[in-house]
C-alpha cells in the first residue's frame, strides 16, 4: 500500500480556508509501498492545512519503522496514536 501518497490524498480534501477542527484518521499498519510523497511532504501538506493526523496501527507486533512512521504522523501533528488493542 502506497501509505504516504494515500494520506497526501486525503489531506488534499481538505480546504485550507475552514475555520473548523480538522483531523484525519489513519488506520494501517503502517507499511509503505511505492510512495513518491514522503513522511515530510504528508507533515507539511498538514501542516499547513492545519489538520490534525491521529493513527490507528493495526498490527502492533509490525517491525519498528512502519509502527514509527504512524507515531511520527500522529506526533508532529498534535494528534494521538493508537496500537490496534487501544482503539
Amino acid at each position: 500500500t502506497p501509505l504516504l501518497d494515500l494520506a497526501y490524498e486525503a489531506l488534499q480534501q481538505f480546504n485550507s480556508e475552514a475555520d473548523s477542527d480538522k483531523f484525519l484518521v489513519i488506520a494501517s499498519d503502517g507499511t509503505d509501498f511505492g510512495s513518491t510523497h514522503t513522511l515530510d511532504e504528508v507533515i507539511g501538506k498538514a501542516k499547513t492545512l492545519k489538520v490534525r493526523i491521529h493513527t490507528v496501527n493495526l498490527n502492533p507486533s509490525i517491525e519498528k519503522p512502519c509502527a514509527n512512521r504512524l507515531e511520527e504522523l500522529a506526533r508532529q501533528q498534535n494528534g494521538r496514536a493508537f496500537a490496534g488493542e487501544d482503539a
